[in-house]
């Protein structure tokens, strides 16, 4: 979501994905997807596939919008970032001024790893064409959330094969550091740490992320800096939310951001 509230730009998957288990695991990629797929398709690409099947799936970003904070988002349409044959993950955007985003993605060609993309200056409802790769390894990387600090300092915190990484650029977005593993409190139940959140209350920097409780569970959790500017300098991680169990097992539930 931008950070007036207006905009709103979830991933979106037309696709029951708790039901296609068996028809994946008999052919994990071209079996018959149809009769997976729940509209409406919002514009989702189920054709375009790099393997030659009939038909596909696909996850991309849709996007709603709204006057002010106190309305509903109510329509939804496909966002100018949808692409084909890939997954695009859910942006993570901070206003600049009125109109324009710097924005962080997720990306990943349907025969590539998952890479963090970043675009600069762009409107609110972007697309891809600027997009530039900040970083991007043989592992999974997504989940980004960026941060401007002031106008040239830029900071990232994403998750790397279930780790928390940061990185900061300190000329507005043209070079980026060499990503961090964060070690402090964080990534203590490794690799169960992820999808980071970053939250500023007016006195300091709080960090939310997912990891599991002692049972197992899936939880929200957040911890506070103690360092001012120390991107490693936490303080012991507290609960915000802890799923229940559902009567009779009839599924999971997991808590994400």
């Amino acid at each position: 979501m931008s950070r007036d509230g207006l905009e709103l730009y979830p991933y979106y998957m037309p696709v029951d994905v708790f039901s296609l288990g068996a028809s994946w695991e008999k052919d994990p990629i071209c079996f018959d997807y149809r009769p997976y797929y729940r509209p409406p398709m919002l514009g989702v690409d189920m054709i375009s596939n790099p393997w030659g099947c009939e038909n596909f799936f696909q996850g991309d970003i849709v996007i709603a919008t709204r006057d002010n904070v106190n309305s509903p988002f109510v329509e939804w349409q496909p966002s100018n970032l949808q692409r084909s044959i890939s997954n695009e993950g859910a942006p993570c955007g901070v206003l600049k001024d009125e109109n324009t985003f710097d924005v962080f993605t997720q990306n990943r060609d349907d025969i590539e790893h998952m890479k963090i993309m970043f675009m600069r200056d762009v409107p609110r409802n972007p697309t891809s064409e600027t997009a530039v790769s900040v970083t991007s390894t043989a592992g999974e990387e997504d989940n980004p959330h960026i941060e401007r600090l002031d106008d040239n300092t830029l900071l990232l915190f994403f998750d790397r094969d279930r780790h928390i990484y940061h990185s900061l650029s300190y000329n507005n977005g043209s070079t980026w550091q060499e990503p961090v593993l964060i070690m402090h409190v964080l990534n203590g139940q490794a690799p169960y740490d992820l999808q980071p959140h970053l939250w500023s209350d007016g006195t300091g920097w709080w960090v939310y992320f997912c990891a599991e409780n002692e049972q197992g569970k899936r939880c929200i959790y957040k911890s506070k800096q103690q360092i001012a500017n120390g991107w490693d300098s936490w303080s012991e991680k507290q609960l915000v939310i802890e799923p229940d169990e559902i009567t009779g097992g009839y599924g999971i539930i997991l808590g994400g951001r």
